[in-house]
């Protein structure tokens, strides 16, 4: 597998587009044989995907979405900017489901219904209308085993409001799209964050998808004012470390909450999980970015693109220093092509176990065996 990536900030779709498309063909080596694009909101996304299409050989197979920001080797941490990642030599199919909202499990299926066995799929669902979690859970019901999956949902700039995917040239909503990736060998991802747990654990005693009613029989917002004092409002600074069911450890960003006590995270949180509050200062944040490279880095072997999602929870809480992720996951990868996104929850979906995860960076080193 060969990769290539083109990046633009420029603020006219058309130009933007053209030029991400004549950077990535300039830098590819072989005709292209898939496509991903990651592209802000304020960009004309039909526009773009009209260009990309003339550009690249009929029927390749793409995917894509919109975002909450756009990092990669080539222009580093950018918003308002335009992504697009070419590969070469590896088997490639797109496929999407929708509706997911009023369907989920059924949308879940169609887009399974047209990724291939084994290898890895890259995966882009909304993060706004239906629930990531509930998305991810939905494919490790329903996937292969042997493939893994790896993404984050889609994000709109912090608004909150709606978010965009793409396959095939389409621009959609409500639709989880797919790009299976014939790889052989091991996958080698790194999954960190940078956050540690603090205080004494609690349990959650009445839930509601993603708002949490109760910890410990209290109003959630009490956890959070124990260990922080009554003055302190749940923020994505501090996000709640969830124990999950088949070990390990999530991230829950908090983002808001009401005067009953109910708090509202980026993510479901299960009735009975033992909870605890986590901090980290920026530094501590940045050196968990670190971690997930080399984490990734360290099972791969000749890798030829590796593909970053991070959080938008994440992007706030780092402000002025958002930049410096990408920096740190430059310094490791050299001259290995990098592209992602910030997103409004990462998750990976290995063996059939799913893990949907806030304010982490999940890296993905493609093209390799171990």
């Amino acid at each position: 597998m060969r990769a290539s990536i083109g990046h633009s900030e420029d603020p006219s779709t058309a130009h933007a587009a053209r030029e991400v498309l004549a950077t990535a063909l300039a830098g590819l080596e072989g005709t292209p044989t898939a496509a991903v694009v990651f592209a802000a909101m304020i960009h004309d996304h039909g526009e773009m995907l009209g260009i990309l299409r003339d550009g690249l050989p009929p029927g390749l197979p793409m995917i894509g979405c919109t975002t909450d920001g756009e990092i990669s080797s080539r222009g580093g941490f950018l918003e308002d900017s335009i992504v697009l990642v070419l590969l070469s030599g590896v088997e490639a199919r797109a496929s999407f489901g929708r509706p997911l909202s009023d369907d989920l499990d059924g949308g879940v299926a169609r887009a399974l219904a047209g990724i291939g066995s084994g290898g890895t799929c890259l995966a882009l669902p909304p993060g706004i209308c239906v629930s990531g979690t509930a998305v991810v859970e939905s494919i490790a019901r329903q996937a292969p085993r042997d493939v893994v999956f790896v993404g984050a949902t889609a994000g709109d700039q912090w608004r909150f409001r709606r978010t965009l995917q793409f396959c095939g040239f389409e621009v959609m909503e409500d639709a989880l799209p797919l790009l299976w990736l014939g790889t052989d060998g091991p996958v080698a991802v790194g999954v960190q964050s940078g956050w540690n747990p603090v205080g004494t654990p609690g349990t959650v005693t009445e839930v509601d998808g993603n708002v949490v009613i109760s910890i410990d029989g209290e109003p959630a917002l009490g956890f959070f004012q124990r260990y922080f004092g009554d003055q302190h409002e749940p923020v994505p600074q501090y996000p709640l470390c969830v124990e999950q069911a088949g070990g390990g450890l999530c991230l829950r960003a908090p983002m808001a909450y009401d005067a009953s006590g109910r708090v509202v995270f980026a993510g479901d949180v299960p009735a009975g999980a033992t909870v605890r509050l986590s901090d980290a200062d920026r530094h501590g944040i940045l050196e968990g970015s670190s971690a997930s490279v080399r984490e990734a880095l360290q099972s791969a072997h000749g890798p030829a693109l590796m593909l970053a999602f991070s959080c938008a929870a994440r992007k706030h809480v780092l402000g002025t220093r958002t930049a410096e992720e990408i920096d740190r996951i430059t310094a490791l990868t050299g001259a290995l092509p990098v592209a992602g996104f910030y997103g409004y929850g990462e998750f990976l979906v290995r063996n059939g176990v799913a893990t949907f995860h806030n304010e982490t960076l999940i890296t993905i080193a493609l093209g390799g065996a171990a």
